[in-house]
């Protein structure tokens, strides 16, 4: 194969795999530009989609370790969800294997990393999140990652309320996302994605 033709297969493929992961962020029915409100921008999607997903491991510790731990413990694989205590936001032995546990059912390599494959099926576990939302440590993960990021006073409670949504909308609009006050995927990834502690867009 001459390397005209190579850089053009490349070309094609990562064009396609970046269409199909688009498609996947913002779901069937919808375009890039409704995702996370019908304001938000193709460039926005763009942008926060190749924002590169941070990979966590054991000893790891921070707000991302948190949200994760609140994810996995409401779907079951981690026990305890205390985004605000310091064993809360560690990445320990527990949370090693509730990660490993989670790889295997999702068919992933079970070495217990929270790599790029880890983000995006708990992204696509945790879909929408809006007022309302009954999943507490889903909103616990949420509140605590905006209190980090947007220097909120948030009660971390699981209640997504009023100061909840308001907090979400502050968020969305620093990111040029459209504002509409709830964290779907495009939102989500651009909270625990690398260039979420960035004021702006990127």
């Amino acid at each position: 194969m001459t390397n005209v033709r190579r850089i053009a297969l490349t070309v094609a493929t990562t064009g396609a795999a970046l269409t199909a992961g688009l498609a996947l962020a913002v779901g069937p029915g919808m375009t890039a530009a409704h995702a996370d409100g019908t304001d938000t921008s193709k460039r926005t999607v763009r942008i926060v989609e190749g924002s590169p997903w941070v990979t966590l491991e054991e000893g790891d510790h921070g707000y991302r370790v948190a949200a994760a731990a609140c994810f996995l413990d409401y779907f079951d694989y981690h026990q305890g969800c205390d985004p605000e205590t310091y064993e809360g936001a560690d990445f320990g032995p527990e949370l090693t294997e509730a990660v490993k546990r989670y790889e295997a059912a999702k068919n992933l390599p079970e070495d217990g990393t929270i790599d790029a494959e880890v983000w995006n099926e708990l992204r696509n576990d945790v879909g929408e999140v809006k007022a309302g939302d009954g999943r507490k440590d889903i909103v616990r993960g949420i509140q605590h990652s905006l209190n980090v990021l947007g220097g909120e006073e948030l009660t971390v409670d699981g209640i997504y309320g009023a100061g909840t949504e308001d907090a979400v909308e502050r968020f969305q609009e620093r990111k040029e996302i459209g504002v509409d006050g709830i964290v779907g995927p495009v939102t989500l990834r651009a909270m625990l994605a690398s260039g979420a502690q960035a004021k702006g867009l990127g």
